[in-house]
């Protein structure tokens, strides 16, 4: 029995790389699939996040008896109403200061050398720092290093810009037809699912929904709420460019353990322009801002949909950024997610159909 079970699952491994090397030879058949799946990717991901914020809202007004075609419709407007505001009223202002701050660069490195050299006029902390270095040197290398790094990237930056221009065009009737009919895409997938199964799938569907659904809310609702602490606390200490940072350390929290290190980098270089306690106060800001979403808001609206241990969590982000750059590092976590829902659910299956043959208990 088991040297049957080995000569068949041997016999499918072979079968399907003898599949992937015949089309490995034929990839031009795939090039139109490809380019149509890197067009569609920003869209249909924009998309999915959209839909897990706005179909709370919508069904909220269904459940107030408004037509759910009306309840879309409603809700679309309130989305393009936001989005306005944020263009009116924040846009300009974060314009403004990300134009200013990309001027104030040499001025930025020169007040950070003259902060350099005044620190280590100070006896206590001279004695912490290395002899013979030049901290103005250090940072030009970093910008310059950073300016190479966009450089490289900025084949990458357009086709993020074009596919944003795509995505504009194709999100609203989209996201209108998935929120008209979120009831009847669990049914018209497992179609495909033999009839035996399609309980069992209906019910995997509706776990991976759910996970989705919870991490998805979850890290837009902590990360805002963190974004706005992080905000009125550069106001409050008078930091430069506070919007700006804000932003930007909100942006970066989104991709867990390492964003939160990247987007405090430009906070500390910034806050050192202006003295090392707006330095210190900024990160302070920033780490209790952390650990009040850490502590207090991410379990409440996370609630059990985050079960991933955080060094798995590290190791599929280098993951995902090593197999699909920026993509990757948005989607490792959601993916993984339904990749687990999935096996355990197709374990579970195998396990009852061979341990338990013509449906006995």
């Amino acid at each position: 029995m088991l040297s049957n079970r080995f000569f068949r699952i041997s016999l499918a491994i072979l079968i399907w790389l003898s599949i992937i090397f015949m089309a490995s030879l034929v990839d031009f058949i795939f090039a139109p699939i490809a380019v149509a799946v890197h067009l569609l990717i920003v869209p249909v991901m924009l998309c999915g996040f959209l839909y897990y914020l706005l179909r709370p809202i919508v069904e909220l007004f269904v459940n107030w008896k408004v037509p759910r075609t009306l309840a879309v419709l409603l809700v679309l407007v309130l989305l393009v109403a936001v989005v306005g505001g944020f263009w009116v009223l924040i846009w300009p202002t974060l314009v403004k200061q990300t134009t200013t701050f990309m001027e104030s660069l040499p001025e930025i490195v020169d007040t950070m050398e003259e902060q350099y050299e005044s620190l280590r006029g100070n006896g206590f902390v001279s004695s912490m720092l290395p002899e013979n270095t030049s901290l103005l040197n250090r940072i030009s290398e970093t910008i310059s290093n950073s300016f190479t790094a966009v450089t490289d990237y900025a084949g990458t930056i357009i086709d993020w810009a074009m596919d944003v221009v795509i995505a504009i065009s194709i999100i609203p009737i989209l996201l209108f037809f998935m929120l008209k009919q979120t009831d009847r895409f669990p049914k018209r997938i497992t179609r495909v699912v033999p009839q035996r199964y399609r309980a069992d799938s209906l019910t995997m569907m509706s776990e991976i929904d759910a996970a989705l659904s919870g991490f998805i809310k979850g890290r837009v609702i902590a990360t805002l709420l963190m974004g706005l602490l992080i905000f009125v606390g550069f106001i409050g200490i008078q930091l430069p460019y506070g919007l700006l940072l804000a932003l930007i350390a909100t942006l970066l929290n989104f991709i867990p353990y390492i964003g939160p290190i990247v987007g405090t980098i430009p906070v500390i270089i910034v806050g050192l322009t202006v003295s090392p306690w707006m330095a210190l106060w900024a990160v302070l800001i920033i780490i209790v801002a952390q650990q009040i979403e850490e502590v207090l808001l991410a379990p409440y609206v996370y609630g059990k949909s985050m079960d991933i241990h955080p060094l798995m969590t590290v190791i599929l982000i280098l993951a995902g950024a090593e197999l699909a750059g920026f993509i990757g590092l948005i989607l490792a976590i959601p993916v993984y997610m339904i990749i687990k829902i999935t096996v355990q659910h197709v374990y579970s299956l195998y396990i009852t159909d061979h341990r338990q043959p013509d449906g006995m208990p």
